[in-house]
């Protein structure tokens, strides 16, 4: 946005114009329209990007799925939804790769994202979930790419990174058995790594008192992680290197609690490059 006099000019992004704003018309203030270049066609990915970012779609029209999914991707803040219960946020997830890693959800409560989409609609902008426009989302989904990490030298892992991948890939670690490349870093599966935390009593059965998804979350795939900070469902650490210092995630596989602070340093390298 740009101020000049009295008109304020604003970048439409979808129409690809500039909107000009004349603040002293008499009555309304009247608002014209410079085109940047010839109108873009709206595809089903475009119209799903715009229905993301588009709030007339919730029932009192004070969010959108962007308010928690900026970009389509994760805003790095605990969000309480309705989907499994109240009284246990989970960190807003990034919908890289979304329609690939299934279940959806932390809790894996949603079979894949396509169907979570149209729950959001339901349960979380509370309107009546509409099949053209949950499919142009889908589209959106699917045409979504990720940025190289910052952490690649011309594109290529670092030495250190190098040196990460190894230990990511070791037998002696075994990141790579819950985390393969081949699926995009996730094996889609539901496993208890011991992150259970306070923020997650609402997960218990009344009647035992017990974690009624016996302490798991589905595995969340790792393109990108570098910029869907803070980490694990409940965005308990800041950086990747706590992760693993402070967690000692992946010890239940792994002996990840044997490693070097020197070694650690590699693999957050490899795993902040993906």
């Amino acid at each position: 946005m740009a101020v000049i006099g009295t008109d304020v000019y604003l970048g439409a992004y979808y129409s690809d114009t500039v909107d000009v704003v004349d603040t002293v018309a008499p009555g309304r203030p009247r608002v014209s329209t410079i085109a940047v270049g010839p109108a873009p066609v709206l595809t089903p990915a475009r119209r799903g990007e715009l229905a993301w970012h588009d709030a007339s779609y919730c029932m009192q029209q004070w969010q959108s799925c962007a308010s928690c999914h900026p970009d389509l991707r994760s805003d790095g803040l605990n969000r309480d939804l309705m989907n499994d219960g109240m009284g246990n946020p989970k960190s807003a997830k990034s919908m890289i790769y979304a329609e690939e890693v299934k279940p959806a959800m932390w809790r894996g409560v949603r079979p894949d994202s396509y169907y979570a989409i149209r729950m959001g609609f339901q349960y979380i902008l509370f309107s009546v979930p509409n099949e053209e426009i949950c499919k142009d989302i889908e589209a959106a989904f699917q045409e979504l790419k990720p940025i190289n990490s910052p952490y690649l030298v011309n594109g290529q892992l670092s030495e250190a990174a190098k040196r990460g991948k190894a230990i990511f890939d070791s037998e002696a670690i075994g990141c790579y058995k819950c985390h393969p490349a081949a699926t995009y870093y996730s094996d889609g599966k539901l496993h208890n790594v011991n992150t259970v935390g306070q923020l997650d009593k609402s997960d218990e059965n009344p009647d035992t008192g017990e974690d009624k998804y016996n302490g798991r979350f589905v595995t969340p795939q790792l393109t990108e992680v570098w910029r869907t900070s803070p980490y694990l469902h409940d965005g308990r650490y800041v950086n990747m290197r706590d992760v693993f210092l402070d967690g000692k995630h992946g010890n239940n596989v792994g002996k990840v609690d044997g490693l070097t602070e020197k070694q650690v340093d590699d693999l957050v390298e490899y795993v902040l490059s993906l």
